[in-house]
């Protein structure tokens, strides 16, 4: 490896310098914090839809949140999270109609 010797001699030693391992667990305890709260929030999102504004802006919080850790389950999570969030945001409950009497 003469050749090669200039560039990559020493690059055993600085990826160990790197520590992956050390970071690897909270990043995906982290992810699966998000995504139980996001899951979570869209349950109380249907079963109380009145307080869709705290709902939709739980799941776009913790939406965005979740590119902390592996990239907000590969983008897909992440553009899903926003678009909801967003739809629950501005949506508005339909209203009983009072029937005249």
């Amino acid at each position: 490896m003469g050749w090669m010797e200039g560039m990559m001699h020493d690059w055993d030693d600085r990826m160990h310098g790197w520590n992956i391992e050390n970071i690897a667990f909270p990043m995906i305890a982290l992810g699966l914090v998000c995504g139980v709260i996001v899951l979570v929030a869209a349950i109380m999102l249907y079963v109380n839809p009145r307080q869709h504004l705290l709902w939709g802006a739980l799941i776009m919080a913790f939406s965005v949140l979740s590119v902390m850790s592996w990239m907000g389950g590969f983008g897909a999570g992440l553009i899903t999270g926003i678009v909801g969030g967003i739809l629950a945001i501005l949506w508005v409950p339909e209203r009983k109609r009072q029937t005249p009497t």
